[in-house]
């Protein structure tokens, strides 16, 4: 994500100590505790702190802390007085982390478009599989010729398909323009699930493509 490796956002942010101790040894830079980058996507950036909490703010607010923060060092971190005062909240018990994992995982226009650090990649791998509140097929069953789908394909192509679907109806919504949906097609609809949702495909070709596309992925896997 270029906005992480371009240092656009916090990649820590070191909140300063002023107790009366470190006040009377004018110890400016003594830290409460110090925030890691965790995850970052175009909508929120979530952080892991020193003293086991997890805390998080808008990605905006983010890109306007490190551009307008006085203090910074040469690695992407910005030192701050108070972090309840620079537009970051706490994430009590890491609830936020299950919103986030909902979005890496199903999505790809939103997991081409983060940064995600390798520990924490896990993590939402973990929470996902283990989250069994999804309702299955929510949008695919909207979609004329669902039903037909489910004669064809296993219950994980079908949620994949529901999954792009759900991803690409969101990616529309976030980006109004005249090519918002060639856009997403391009970039992130390998395998013509939008152009079949879109009536561009027909349902026999759409099914026949995908189970060739699944049988040589599952090919390649053996070499």
């Amino acid at each position: 994500m270029s906005t992480v490796l371009n240092y656009k956002i916090p990649i820590r942010i070191k909140e300063r100590s002023k107790d009366d101790w470190n006040m009377k040894l004018s110890n400016n830079n003594a830290l409460r505790r110090e925030c890691s980058l965790m995850y970052c996507d175009n909508d929120i950036c979530y952080y892991y702190c020193t003293d086991d909490y997890y805390v998080y703010m808008n990605t905006k607010a983010a890109m306007k802390l490190m551009d307008e923060s006085i203090e910074k060092d040469a690695f992407g971190g910005v030192f701050i007085d108070s972090l309840f005062k620079n537009d970051v909240s706490m994430d009590h018990s890491g609830m936020l982390i299950k919103y986030i994992s909902e979005k890496y995982c199903k999505y790809n226009s939103i997991r081409m478009n983060s940064f995600v650090d390798s520990y924490f990649k896990g993590t939402l791998i973990s929470k996902v599989n283990n989250n069994v509140d999804h309702e299955p097929f929510r949008y695919l069953n909207g979609v004329y010729d669902g039903e037909k789908l489910k004669e064809n394909l296993s219950n994980q192509e079908l949620m994949d398909i529901d999954n792009t679907i759900e991803d690409f109806y969101a990616y529309i919504d976030r980006y109004e323009n005249e090519n918002v949906i060639r856009d997403y097609v391009n970039k992130y609809d390998d395998r013509g699930i939008i152009k079949w949702v879109e009536g561009l495909t027909s349902t026999n070709d759409f099914v026949k493509d995908y189970k060739e596309q699944s049988y040589a992925k599952d090919e390649n896997q053996l070499f």
